[in-house]
Parts: C-alpha cells; structure tokens; sequence
C-alpha cells in the first residue's frame, strides 16, 4: 500500500470519528455492539433457532439487511417455514473450523449461500430482496466471529483498494477474491498499529459506548482490531473521503512489476469478470423492464376516487404512474402505484391493486439492479485506472 495515501485516510477517519463514532444518526459504534449481541446469543443449539437468530441481529440489523433487501431476515423466514433444522445444518457448516484454510472458508461461503437460495426458491420466498450473497454471508461471519472474520461491502473495499494501490484485485460478487481482501486487511491493520492517535480515537468511541449500553463485552469484543479495520474502509468511503481524489495509480508499471503483485494479466482477467458482472446486471434489467412494460397500468382519468384524508376526487389526468386528482377546490399530483396499494384509497378495484402493486414492486427491483450496475461499473472503471 501506499503508506502517504493510508495515511492521508487515517487523518480523515480519526477526524470524522468524532462527529460519526458515538453521534446518532450516523453511531458507527454500533458495529461493535452488534458483534456483541451476536456473541451473547448465538447459539447452534437453540430449540428457537429462528428466534435465536432475530435476537442476533436486534441491535442493529440493517449490517446485513440494508438498501431495500432483506437476506438475513429471509433466513429466519425460512425457520419459520419448517426448514430450521436444514438451516441450522447450514450455519453449522459455515462456522466449522477450517485452520484457517481462506480458499477452504470462501467455498463453505459459497455454499452456505447457494443453498440458502435453493429452500428460498422451494418456498416461493426467492427474488432480489431475499437473495443471499457473498457479501451477505461474509456479514454474517464478520458479526458472529470478529476474532476470525471481517465485514465487507464492496463499493468502499474497491476504492480503498484503488486509492491506496493495494497491488491486488479484489472483485466483486461471485469474482470476489476472499483471501485479497482477508490480506488487505491484515495489512491494514499493521499500519494502524503504528497509529496511536488513531487508537485512542477509537477506544474512547468504545469505552463511551460500554458505559452508556452498560455492556462491558463491547471493550473486548474486537481484540483483533478486525471491526476496526472495516470501519476505517467502510467510513471513509461513506462519509465522502474520495470526493474529487485522483484515483490514478501513482506507482509507474515498472515498480509494480518488481513489486510481484497485480500483473497486466491479473488486470484483464480482473476486467472481464468486470465486465461479465455488468453484462449479467444489465440483461436482469433488461427483463425487469419488460416484465414492466407488460404490465401497463389502466387508465383512470375521469374515475371518481374516495381518498381517506381528502376524501371524494376526480382523476383530471394521467402520465403513466403520475395522477392529478381534484379534490374540492384542491389539486392534488399522485402517484398511482402508491396510492392504490397504501390503503389511502378506498374501494380499490382488486384488479387495478394487484397491477399497482406489482408494477411498484418491480420498479423497486429495477431501482436496486440500477444501483447496482453503477457499483460494477465504477469497479471496472477502478481496476482500468490500475491497468
């Protein structure tokens, strides 16, 4: 890594800590709180398994459930189901100890998600929002045993990579290199060991937020630094640090060469995963549109509405979703799919609340995919920067 560029990121966390480590809304430190609520109540044992697992996440779900998808609940979906003792076989088998063995955990990762997936689709529980991934699972690890696993997103992992010339490709999605980003890590941390500005931060964050959960494992929970290490590359990333960096490597291709790490082949293999990610992202789009494009809503200009707050209205006109609706001497824009399934509208006609209901879902789907086509290009972008 390029120690002035980590440097230079570890001066913007240290600082940004202050204002984002123990204040709400932001409460980064939450992260290690989490840890603990996992620590305190896993258990593989537990008659209540899917009980156990929504107590798990009850301090702060959304590390693994955020952005409109729901993967973790899903799973405790699936215990609901009857499946409780397929999915305890599976986190049994996540968790086994493997000595260590990254190529060997990175499999039972890919494991444990694919066959997640496979009971979500027999009980009609599948799709965008419940689909479990690599990064998901590797949040499931991270929280239940920070003494052994990091957390992980993508977005902040890449440019972490890219602006500090890591030297190795990490990927993304199902071309995600495990034991690269396990690597960046430990790197990471051997740096921040030679920080004790940051250190100090860091263990005042913690310290305030034992004494006011009055949970004293929070001191301890990250002994390994690894929750540490993720919130200097998650934070720095969300709270803006490369606004307007030069992301262009500053190392020639010759020091690089006699580096030993990422090679010019290493580059285009990294590429085209790249790519292939996009391509398989934008043909979902392409079906998800379509799927929305068949499913057109009815014209209602002229139909006579009852609305709970503003009571009896008349569609004056209609652009697609976009209603104008005159209520008494008030004119009202609306959003048809909305309107149609929240209940603010009465006597709904069943097949126009279906239709409504279905086409917001697979907006929310294509908002999501959208979002995500961004993310793999931007990390192509990143890895061209590197060629």
């Amino acid at each position: 890594m390029d120690k002035d560029r980590v440097d230079e990121i570890l001066d913007y966390y240290r600082d940004k800590l202050k204002y984002v480590g123990n204040a709400k809304p932001h409460h980064e430190v939450l992260k290690w709180t989490a840890a603990v609520c996992w620590k305190k109540n896993f258990d593989i044992e537990a008659e209540d398994f899917g009980g156990m697992l929504k107590r798990c996440v009850s301090a702060w779900r959304n590390l693994i459930d955020y952005g409109g998808t729901s993967p973790f609940a899903a799973i405790i979906k699936l215990c609901q189901k009857g499946r409780v003792e397929e999915v305890r076989e599976l986190f049994r088998e996540l968790i086994r100890e493997d000595n260590d063995d990254l190529e060997n955990r990175f499999d039972r990762i890919c494991s444990f998600y694919t066959r997640i997936n496979e009971r979500l689709k027999k009980e009609d529980l599948f799709g965008w929002r419940n689909e479990n991934t690599v990064r998901s699972t590797i949040m499931i690890l991270g929280l239940l045993r920070p003494e052994k696993d990091y957390m992980f997103k993508s977005m902040p992992a890449q440019y972490f990579v890219q602006y500090t010339e890591y030297g190795f490709h990490i990927g993304q999605g199902k071309y995600f290199n495990f034991s690269n980003y396990y690597r960046m890590c430990e790197e990471l941390i051997e740096t921040l060991k030679r920080r004790p500005d940051i250190e100090e931060a860091v263990q005042k964050m913690v310290e305030t937020e034992a004494e006011e959960t009055n949970l004293s494992e929070v001191r301890v929970i990250d002994n390994k630094w690894h929750i540490f290490a993720y919130d200097v590359i998650y934070s720095v990333y969300t709270y803006r640090f490369y606004d307007n960096k030069d992301m262009s490597s500053r190392k020639s291709s010759q020091k690089q060469k006699a580096s030993g790490k990422t090679t010019e082949q290493d580059n285009r293999a990294a590429m085209d995963a790249a790519t292939r990610e996009i391509e398989r992202i934008e043909s979902i789009i392409e079906e998800v549109t379509g799927d929305i494009g068949k499913a057109a809503l009815p014209e209602i200009t002229g139909e006579k509405v009852i609305h709970v707050k503003y009571g009896e209205g008349t569609v004056r006109a209609q652009d697609g979703h976009r209603l104008t609706v005159q209520f008494g001497d008030q004119t009202r824009r609306m959003d048809m799919r909305v309107m149609m399934t929240s209940g603010s509208v009465l006597d709904v006609p069943e097949d126009i609340g279906e239709t409504c209901l279905y086409i917001l879902e697979k907006d929310k789907e294509l908002t999501y995919w959208r979002r995500k086509l961004e993310e793999a290009k931007t990390t192509r972008q990143l890895i061209g920067k590197g060629v």
